[in-house]
Parts: C-alpha cells; sequence; structure tokens
C-alpha cells in the first residue's frame, strides 16, 4: 500500500513540475516589440504602458510628475521615481517631448517551439 501512495505522489509531483515548466516556457513564447515614438508630454497611461518596462503604475508616476514638472527634455524622465538609469536607457529611443506620439507594438513569437498557454 505505502508503494502505491509514494507512486501517486511521485506521479503528482512530476506532473506539477510539468505544468510549471510549459508555462513558464510559454510565457517566455512571445516577446512585444515596439516602435515609434510617445510623447511624455501628452501620452497617456494607456501609451505609455506600450513602452518596454512600464506598467501601471509607472506610466501614472509619469503623468503625475509631469503635472508639475513638464519634460523640457527626455532624460527629465529619470526624476520620475522608478526609472533610473538602466531603463532610461531601454526607453531613449522611443521617446521625445514634442510632436506627437506614434506607437506600434506587435506580438512576436520568440520560440516557436514552446508550447502555448491560452489565458
Amino acid at each position: 500500500m505505502k508503494s502505491t501512495s509514494r507512486t501517486r505522489m511521485t506521479r503528482l509531483i512530476t506532473a506539477m513540475a510539468l505544468m510549471t515548466a510549459l508555462a513558464l516556457n510559454a510565457s517566455a513564447a512571445t516577446k512585444k516589440t515596439f516602435s515609434g515614438t510617445v510623447n511624455l508630454n501628452t501620452a497617456g497611461v494607456a501609451e505609455l504602458m506600450q513602452l518596454p518596462g512600464i506598467g501601471k503604475a509607472k506610466a501614472q508616476a509619469i503623468i503625475d510628475y509631469r503635472s508639475t514638472h513638464p519634460f523640457a527634455q527626455s532624460s527629465e524622465l529619470k526624476a520620475v521615481k522608478g526609472i533610473g538609469d538602466k531603463l532610461y536607457a531601454q526607453l531613449e529611443p522611443f521617446i521625445t517631448v514634442s510632436g506627437a506620439s506614434v506607437v506600434t507594438t506587435k506580438s512576436v513569437e520568440s520560440n516557436p517551439g514552446a508550447a502555448k498557454v491560452s489565458k
């Protein structure tokens, strides 16, 4: 009887490990590519969130900051909490402080052999 319980437990742990590995592989299977520019002085939360590394909280922080400190140069973005040199370097090619925002995002499959999990 102990052997049966041990076998079941081993199968359960193996199945859970496999499901976790598949889920991690699937999440890494698609990558969002971004092209265009976003005007830091006029973009809304949704536009800002299309930038790499910018989620809802950082997008709102940018908007809050610019309400009292309009951006004269894109490098001033580093004054926003949570945006340091490393993130700024990723964003620099895609941000501007004048003109219209022109944004294009596209999901690209970076690992064609990865399992797909839908949410």
